[in-house]
């Protein structure tokens, strides 16, 4: 999909009239309305280039109803990756959570977006557990993507292969800590769904490396600016707010990030907001 940092506000509520798309739940790259402001995201991203590994540990936030708002699924996923801040691919790990008929649900998968994402059925998670993600670069476009449950013992890893070439090779350009509100892809329709009602998440030691060497979200905050309207291409951190739009143009914020400190940071749930859909983005 092509990079889409930022979104002009009258664009934003005309594609709001397509319809809702169903389909299998997706995490996708960041869609920013602004700096610091984006419709999926929040958390913290670097914007670095030759990231080699990414990793954090987080809380599984305990979701509540509703089920849906205007039709379409509630969601709150969490995660750590690589990419999809300012590129077109994400390699990411997380967790899941949904409300619906039979209460809250919490699933781990692994994702190496544009592909499909993958649930993790040999683990099991429940709100509350803590969760240590990573992400590996290997070379050559291999990458390992870790999860493990710190509350009940359980784990995961595997190793994929990304493209090297071409529009889905993965660029390696930014580290992220995110709690993001998913999206369904059919038709050619990407749905931006509404957040979950979640009480937080908090994420902990937040760190990454690059073919530099090793560093942290606070090295980061600390050592370089926020960045700009972008794409920037020198190093930066944002510190993102999930917003949703109102038929009139306004924007609500659907969490509160507090800033990072000794590499922690958390983000609580405001509002769920209303799924927004996006037409002529398509799933490989």
């Amino acid at each position: 999909m092509k990079y889409l940092r930022m979104i002009p506000l009258l664009a934003i509520l005309a594609l709001a009239v397509v319809p809702a798309a169903t389909a299998q739940i997706a995490n996708v790259p960041n869609y920013g309305v602004s700096n610091t402001l984006s419709l999926n995201w929040s958390g913290y991203a670097v914007n670095i280039t030759g990231v080699t590994s990414v990793s954090g540990t987080f809380t599984v936030p305990k979701v509540s109803g509703p089920s849906s708002v205007d039709g379409s699924p509630t969601d709150v996923s969490v995660w750590v990756g690589i990419d999809g801040y300012s590129t077109g691919t994400v390699e990411q790990t997380g967790i899941s959570g949904s409300y619906g008929a039979s209460g809250a649900t919490y699933y781990a998968w692994w994702e190496m977006y544009p592909r499909v994402s993958m649930t993790i059925h040999s683990m099991t998670v429940s709100a509350g557990d803590s969760i240590t993600a990573s992400v590996v670069y290997n070379g050559g476009g291999s990458f390992t993507l870790s999860i493990a449950d710190n509350t009940n013992g359980q784990s995961f890893s595997t190793t994929v292969s990304a493209p090297v070439n071409g529009p889905d090779a993965a660029q390696r350009g930014s580290a992220e800590w995110v709690v993001e509100r998913a999206a369904t892809i059919s038709n050619g329709y990407l749905t931006i769904l509404p957040l979950a009602t979640f009480d937080s998440a908090t994420f902990t030691h937040a760190s990454f490396a690059t073919t530099a060497g090793p560093s942290t979200l606070q090295d980061a905050v600390a050592s370089y600016p926020a960045c700009g309207p972008s794409p920037s291409f020198a190093p930066c951190y944002d510190q993102m707010t999930m917003v949703s739009v109102n038929s009139d143009g306004s924007l609500t914020n659907l969490v509160s990030v507090t800033t990072a400190s000794s590499n922690s940071f958390t983000v609580s749930w405001l509002a769920n907001g209303s799924p927004l859909s996006i037409p002529g983005v398509y799933r490989r």
